[in-house]
């Protein structure tokens, strides 16, 4: 079966050729190889003209790989991202639709490069230049990564090009930023006492700040919470970061806060009695201002909500002897993303060993 012909225009003696696209349902006129190049002779239009055929024998023929029209990354990557929404969670979704609009898919659209063209030196230029540091490299390569993946299965490509791996960036994961929990409650304690509960359940329960900015007072029944809300980008959704639903029973030391917290016809469990937002649910931005002011009156150094709060407590609890077989289930995370821990587990070993062996060589001295 023939496709496509080659042929010689009249008015400029050029060549070129002729090609029906049934996906686009339009006809094309190819005048250069994959160089750029013009075809110089019926040979050479003859020998495009035959990978082209190829391509298409084989069901991988893409219009834009030939035509040299603008870039399909931009296209696909859009349309990936859309048939993966049903299988991420809002977070995930809008941090790899922030990925592809910020970073990615600009720069494959300035350079006009097609899905078939990117290869190994292409990707590592495309990471060496973005505005990101450490890991955050690699988790915007794995989302291009998943992309490519999914281009193959759908024989847009023949091929999944070799992504650059961590060594080819020297990362190293810094350990995490956390406070032991006699300067975790200094700062605490720095804050107005309306506001502390709020922080300290997030501390002895292992829970993230979202999860209990979007707490319902219908939610604490029986001495436990309901785990099913949380917000997305500052709106609240009937589901958690990690669409999961969760119990959590409430820790003795937590009790005597309840006395603190501020009374409101609010439906919302912590409530800010200063709240500008008309339930007087928390919000992130207002739990970093009051936790920024509480770090400054405590002469603490900066660290975030997350460090001071589930961090803090995970690796407090660690280094108090919790086994990780328990904080799993505590905290509702994996052994896995216990892994993380371990860096601060290792300084706190090393700052032990030290400890007693300065101790001991006091001791000889005396």
């Amino acid at each position: 079966m023939e496709k496509g012909k080659v042929c010689q225009d009249k008015g400029t003696g050029r060549w070129y050729i002729s090609w029906y696209d049934e996906f686009t349902k339009k006809p094309y006129k190819i005048w250069r190889d994959l160089d750029g190049n013009h075809f110089w002779h019926q040979n050479h239009a003859n020998a495009i003209h035959g990978a082209m055929y190829s391509d298409w024998r084989r069901g991988i023929f893409n219009i834009n790989k030939w035509s040299k029209r603008k870039s399909d990354v931009g296209g696909f990557l859009d349309a990936f991202l859309e048939s993966q929404r049903p299988n991420l969670s809002a977070n995930t979704y809008y941090s790899w639709r922030g990925f592809l609009r910020n970073h990615i898919r600009p720069w494959f659209d300035k350079k006009n490069i097609a899905l078939h063209e990117i290869d190994f030196q292409i990707l590592l230029e495309f990471a060496n230049q973005l505005p990101i540091k450490g890991m955050g490299k690699l988790t915007v390569l794995a989302v291009l990564k998943s992309a490519y993946h999914q281009a193959k299965r759908s024989r847009m490509i023949e091929i999944v090009p070799e992504f650059p791996r961590k060594s080819d960036f020297k990362i190293q994961k810094k350990p995490i930023k956390w406070l032991p929990v006699d300067r975790a409650f200094n700062v605490f304690h720095a804050m107005p006492k309306c506001h502390q509960p709020i922080f300290v359940w997030c501390y002895f329960h292992m829970r993230r700040p979202g999860e209990a900015m979007a707490l319902y007072k219908s939610d604490f029944e029986d001495g436990t919470w309901s785990i099913k809300r949380g917000f997305v980008l500052s709106k609240l959704v009937d589901y958690t970061k990690t669409e999961k639903d969760y119990t959590v029973p409430c820790a003795r030391a937590f009790k005597p806060y309840m006395e603190q917290m501020a009374k409101s016809f609010s439906p919302f469990y912590f409530v800010n009695p200063y709240g500008k937002t008309k339930t007087k649910h928390y919000t992130k931005s207002t739990m970093t201002s009051i936790l920024k002011r509480a770090l400054k009156k405590a002469n603490e150094a900066d660290i975030n909500l997350y460090n001071i709060l589930k961090h803090s407590s995970i690796t407090q609890a660690r280094r108090d002897g919790i086994s990780d077989a328990d904080l799993a289930v505590a905290a509702d995370i994996s052994l896995q993303t216990l892994e993380k821990y371990r860096e601060n587990a290792v300084v706190e070993v090393k700052r032990g060993v030290f400890d007693r062996v300065v101790g001991i060589r006091d001791e000889l001295r005396r």
